[in-house]
């Protein structure tokens, strides 16, 4: 709600009755998209700020309706395409494309020229975009897959995000998945990325396709007509998304998170292609910095870290020693000539930093006296401040 009221294009738009009114009486969007990256689609209605318009100028920012696109707009987690308009001497950046009841609305920025009403314009989709946009598509369809084949079919699908960059994927499951499953569960998508699967797509009966073992996705609408899609023996889904010819075209598949988001939902993040090619040449420039400020050999890496760790913990143990002993004798001699509050020695300590540990130690050493006391110590960091308070055994009996 926030977005659409921060948005120029006014929330009344995303309306049912905002939108059914601005693109009443137009014909259902023809999408050619799944085949086509281009086309020349006739516009057939310009909005602007909340109105049918005649054009659009240099400048302006609104939404074109065309008879036919190559673009597709965002469902069913896949997010909308971007590229241009072209044609009569203007030109216009698609930012995004999404539903306006049955037809695709395209957002633009004219660039140059105006952009009129029932002229024909020629609609072209940024292939590398859209490229990187099927890599995750057709590799969340793998993960589904590989996820119910190691966890069980109990996990189903309960939202997606499928973007240029990367694809998140939420799924119902009882509990934490262990490190162990989830590269068993990323070994198998790139097992069937390098076995170089041809997808099967085809439209038929909703009921036929859901008999046959289709599984729906989280999101989608499906009318009587479905297309469903299919990898090998591996995944069969109804999806009305972009695909990949094969999935030797996602190139490598890559889980950077899995975790909670609600009581029996999980997610997981993922890269592809382009990303997960950036992330491990970023994973390698890391190591081999790493490598380099401790002076460890990269291909011995782990080794090398855990011997530093016991080194570190070594010094730190014995950093703490000297100071915990340093801690106790303040204590012990601040406890000498503490003040008395009748017969009872009262000892307020404030040393930041020190160990609580050391504290209660101190405490057993003053019980040991066998003399009234009362003490209060507090050890204080930037991150926290614990307490402890101690007194005689008669003390606390009264």
């Amino acid at each position: 709600k926030r977005s659409r009221e921060a948005s120029k294009i006014s929330g009344e738009i995303f309306s049912k009755s905002g939108s059914y009114t601005l693109v009443k009486g137009l014909p259902d969007s023809e999408f050619v998209g799944h085949e086509q990256l281009e086309a020349i689609g006739q516009l057939l209605r310009v909005i602007k700020n909340e109105a049918v318009q005649a054009s659009l100028k240099a400048g302006e920012e609104g939404l074109l309706i065309f008879d036919k696109t190559p673009f597709y707009a965002e469902a069913g987690g896949q997010v909308g395409d971007a590229g241009e308009v072209l044609g009569n001497s203007s030109k216009a950046a698609v930012i995004d494309a999404t539903w306006m009841e049955k037809c695709i609305a395209h957002k633009v920025r004219v660039e140059s020229g105006e952009l009129r009403s029932d002229e024909s314009y020629a609609l072209k989709v940024n292939g590398e975009r859209r490229a990187d946009i099927m890599k995750n598509h057709t590799a969340t369809h793998l993960l589904h897959s590989a996820l119910r084949k190691v966890l069980g079919d109990h996990v189903k699908q309960s939202g997606s995000l499928v973007a240029p960059d990367r694809l998140r994927f939420d799924f119902t499951h009882f509990g934490p998945v262990d490190a162990e499953k989830i590269a068993e569960v990323e070994a198998l998508v790139n097992r069937e990325i390098r076995k170089n699967v041809a997808l099967n797509k085809k439209v038929g009966g909703k009921a036929e396709a859901v008999r046959e073992g289709a599984i729906a996705f989280f999101g989608e609408k499906y009318g009587d007509e479905v297309r469903v899609v299919m990898i090998g023996d591996f995944s069969k889904e109804l999806c009305g998304g972009t695909h990949l010819r094969s999935t030797g075209e996602i190139q490598s598949f890559k889980i950077i998170s899995e975790g909670s988001i609600q009581a029996g939902v999980r997610r997981i993040e993922a890269v592809t292609g382009r990303g997960a090619e950036a992330l491990l040449k970023k994973q390698d420039l890391e190591a081999q910095s790493i490598a380099s400020d401790f002076r460890i050999l990269e291909s011995n890496l782990q080794d090398g870290i855990k011997k530093l760790m016991v080194r570190v913990n070594g010094l730190k143990n014995r950093l703490d020693k000297t100071h915990n002993e340093k801690v106790k004798h303040k204590i012990i001699q601040d406890f000498k000539t503490a003040p008395k509050i009748g017969t009872v020695t009262y000892l307020k300590e404030n040393i930041p930093g020190a160990n609580v540990e050391v504290f209660k130690v101190a405490c057993d050493y003053l019980k040991s006296l066998n003399v009234p006391y009362v003490t209060l110590m507090v050890s204080g960091t930037n991150e926290k401040t614990s307490f402890v308070v101690s007194g005689s055994g008669d003390l606390i009996e009264r």
